[in-house]
């Protein structure tokens, strides 16, 4: 993904495993998204943030399909779920 800044960049596969300030940048981003979870969690408990940290576990899409999305649920996450229904009523009638 390309910043839309007049700098010089570099893409680096994986750069957390080749370059120290990747790893830091790495380690910092997903401390806070835990503690985002964390926050979210408390704000709606039934969607199990602590647990699948929003990743679409089969737990977390079960909640989902029941309760519907939460404001917080991003729109990638919103098309995973349309993949997978999809899949399902393949399953179904395909």
């Amino acid at each position: 993904m390309r910043l839309p800044l007049d700098l010089p960049q570099e893409a680096v596969i994986k750069g957390d495993a080749k370059i120290a300030c990747i790893s830091a940048a790495s380690i910092l981003a997903k401390t806070h998204r835990d503690r985002l979870m964390e926050e979210w969690h408390r704000q709606y408990p039934a969607y199990g943030f602590c647990q699948n940290k929003g990743y679409p576990t089969e737990a977390h899409r079960k909640i989902v399909i029941e309760k519907g999305f939460c404001p917080i649920h991003r729109q990638s996450f919103l098309s995973f779920f349309r993949k997978a229904k999809e899949e399902e009523q393949i399953q179904l009638f395909g």
